[in-house]
């Protein structure tokens, strides 16, 4: 096995491709439009913490102020919504050749970058951040240290033993991790993120398939795929794996760095949507998501960031009303409809790196 992508044509697709279960999960997505997208958005609170994509994201200087992060955050959003939509089951289905065209986009940044020599090693940054000594405060007083050993070791040898170098750039564990950041999120905490009744999680049986397809498509082994349905109570404890044994060590030890990724996805959202502060969503990826108190974290907020945090929170437990989920969907449609038009557009012809790190 090649510690990244191997470069092996996705079709035809494997036999466990269930086309019923896709469309179960892209209809999963229109049902809850809004709470899936900031669930994403979330998750790369989480993701930015991750080594490999946040020294991929530095070398590349597409996200290094809040205007560029929107760009670029804007353009992934839009290829993952075209993949929720359109048809992936052929290779000349729209969402299909858009995913093939973006794991080659990855693939090219990976030769790009061991041919310049860089390595997976991030330089030191010693400038000392309040925000980070924040985080990992918070992080020592949780759970991170006390994980039922079902998840510690035999799930994560499976993980660890992926053949990983310093050279190596969208490695297999690289794509895993990614891939639980758009996924796993949403099926392990879904109520965080507004996705209440008993319909709903039938709908995630389709979403983490859905999902199982795309990694297939953009380059992650079956071994790797936590969301092929075969064995799934084994996918489960791999979930849990990743986030315990990977997402939250690194995310516990962010640094300067780190942050100013963070500063610039927020602070770049927040000149489309309402209501989003960086310390405010912030404590929501902590304490919500993560469940760790964040106490540190909530002591550096001002009366507005509070305001956001408690909206966010409200929104996702009024979210047990249709009506509130469609208003909030049709809104964020809106949204992105208005944001195409003003952004991506306007770059249309400059380089797009889309869905971090794949």
């Amino acid at each position: 096995m090649e510690a990244g992508d191997n470069g092996s044509h996705p079709y035809p697709l494997p036999n466990w491709v269930d086309p019923a279960l896709i469309k179960q999960g892209q209809e999963f997505v229109r049902q809850n439009f809004f709470s899936v997208f900031f669930a994403h958005f979330i998750s790369l609170i989480f993701l930015l913490s991750y080594t490999p994509v946040k020294l991929t994201l530095l070398k590349t200087q597409e996200t290094d102020t809040s205007f560029k992060s929107l760009r670029r955050y804007l353009s992934t959003l839009l290829h993952i919504k075209l993949w929720y939509e359109e048809d992936l089951l052929t290779p000349t289905g729209k969402a299909a050749e858009d995913a093939y065209k973006i794991r080659k986009i990855h693939g090219a940044i990976a030769k790009k970058f061991h041919r310049l020599g860089y390595s997976i090693e991030e330089e030191n940054n010693g400038h000392s951040d309040p925000v980070s000594s924040a985080v990992e405060e918070d992080m020592k007083r949780g759970t991170i240290d006390d994980l039922p050993q079902s998840i510690m070791i035999d799930n994560y040898n499976t993980f660890k033993n992926a053949p990983v170098t310093k050279q190596i750039f969208v490695s297999q564990l690289d794509m895993a991790v990614t891939q639980y950041a758009f996924v796993g999120f949403i099926v392990m905490f879904p109520t965080v993120f507004g996705i209440w009744g008993t319909e709903n999680q039938k709908g995630l049986q389709g979403f983490q398939h859905l999902w199982a397809v795309l990694g297939h498509l953009l380059g992650i082994e079956d071994k790797f795929n936590f969301c092929i349905p075969n064995n799934l109570d084994d996918r489960k404890k791999q979930r849990e794996c990743i986030l315990y044994k990977v997402i939250l060590p690194e995310m516990r030890f962010c640094n300067a760095n780190t942050v100013t990724l963070w500063r610039s996805l927020i602070n770049g959202w927040s000149l489309t949507v309402p209501f989003l502060s960086f310390n405010g969503v912030l404590l929501f990826a902590i304490r919500n998501v993560a469940k760790f108190k964040g106490e540190t974290v909530a002591a550096m907020m001002n009366v507005y960031d509070r305001f956001c945090y408690s909206f966010m929170c409200v929104c996702f437990k009024r979210m047990d009303c249709y009506m509130v989920v469609a208003i909030l969907n049709f809104l964020l449609r809106i949204l992105v409809g208005i944001c195409q038009t003003m952004y991506i557009k306007r770059y249309r012809g400059s380089q797009t790196i889309a869905v971090t790190n794949v």
